[in-house]
């Protein structure tokens, strides 16, 4: 499928720019192939900095009691899942580093797997670590000290999960985990915008805490 931006008014010229782009799409981790142009009335988290972290990890597939008869030693023979395999995303976190140059994630996964006995659940925590951010919209890196001080203005970030599964060799079933993980770091503003949406999968959001927060003032008496 060609990479389509939709833009019959003319108003999300530069977003399309950046959508259209393959430098860009790949800095910001943006696989849709369409987004469409429309005027969006919010007040928003602002991203200012994006980190994509390609996934690409397979895992084996544990052996299960299929009714069949286990090999000479006693081994399980393997089952190679029937129906495919789907992602659910069970929890997201991260946290800034001590020195504030970079920002750990971690994201909880379920791997569902169909076989002709049932239904098998693969468990895995996925850690990651961005040292490297791109300010949306010029997408120039940013990193170390400049990182330090760009972080003094956010507020928060998004993290958005673009995963997928596929099984893998029925004589050595695995089932392989891949696509990305976008760290999306935002400061609080108001906004009247024409927008596009060029994300899919599953966004959670996460205001830091203190003290990195700006908190309420005291009571004044």
């Amino acid at each position: 499928m060609a990479i389509t931006c939709n833009d019959l008014t003319g108003n999300c010229g530069d977003c399309c720019t950046i959508f259209n782009n393959p430098e860009t799409r790949a800095r910001f981790g943006i696989l849709n192939q369409e987004a469409f142009c429309h005027c969006r009335d919010i007040c928003a988290h602002e991203v200012r900095l994006v980190c994509a972290k390609p996934v690409d990890f397979t895992i084996p597939i544990p052996a299960v009691a299929d009714g069949l008869g286990p090999g000479c030693r006693g081994e399980r023979i393997p089952l190679n899942p029937d129906g495919g395999c789907s992602i659910v995303v069970t929890c997201a976190d991260e946290r800034l580093g001590e020195n504030c140059d970079r920002v750990f994630i971690d994201v909880g996964l379920q791997i569902i797997l169909n076989t002709i006995t049932g239904t098998l659940m693969i468990q895995r925590n996925l850690p990651l670590e961005c040292t490297e951010f791109f300010p949306f919209p010029d997408g120039s890196p940013v990193s170390g000290a400049a990182l330090r001080e760009r972080l003094r203005e956010i507020d928060g970030s998004c993290i958005v999960v673009q995963l997928q599964c596929e099984v893998l060799d029925s004589g050595n079933p695995r089932v392989r985990v891949f696509g990305n993980v976008v760290d999306k770091l935002w400061k609080v503003e108001n906004l009247w915008v024409q927008a596009i949406r060029p994300y899919r999968g599953i966004t959670i959001s996460q205001k830091f805490p203190e003290p990195h927060e700006i908190g309420p003032c005291p009571m004044v008496t």
